[in-house]
C-alpha cells in the first residue's frame, strides 16, 4: 500500500482506458494481441484497475484529512466516489453513503459565512 495515493490520477487515466477499450472505444488504440470487441478478460482488468484508482483516492482522502487539506479531501473523495459509482452502481448503498460524506466533508471544508 504505502504511498499508492500519490498515483490516483494515473490510475483513474488507466482504469478509464481500459474501460473503453473494453467497452470497445478507441478501436484505433488498441494493443497488440487484443481482438476487436470487448472480452470478459479485459472488463475484468478495467474492473481492477477502477478499483486500485478507488482505493487510492480513498487513500489519498486519509492523507489529506490527517493533513487538515479539507477541500483537497473532499475533492479526492469525489473522485472516489465516481469510481465507485461505476463499480457498484449509482444507487448502492456504499455510493449513498459516500455522496452523504462528500456533502458532510464539503460543508466542513466551505469558508465560514461572514
Amino acid at each position: 500500500v504505502g504511498q499508492r495515493w500519490v498515483a490516483a490520477e494515473p490510475l483513474t487515466v488507466r482504469a478509464r482506458l481500459l474501460r473503453e477499450e473494453a467497452s470497445g472505444g478507441s478501436r484505433g488504440s488498441r494493443r497488440p494481441g487484443v481482438r476487436q470487441g470487448p472480452s470478459a478478460m479485459l472488463a475484468a482488468e478495467a474492473e481492477t484497475a477502477e478499483e486500485d484508482a478507488a482505493e487510492a483516492w480513498e487513500e489519498a482522502v486519509a492523507q489529506h484529512l490527517e493533513s487538515r487539506e479539507l477541500e483537497l479531501a473532499a475533492a479526492a473523495w469525489a473522485e472516489a466516489l465516481k469510481l465507485r459509482e461505476a463499480l457498484n452502481g449509482p444507487e448502492s448503498e456504499l455510493v449513498v453513503a459516500m455522496r452523504s460524506s462528500l456533502d458532510a466533508l464539503r460543508q466542513a471544508a466551505a469558508p465560514p459565512p461572514g
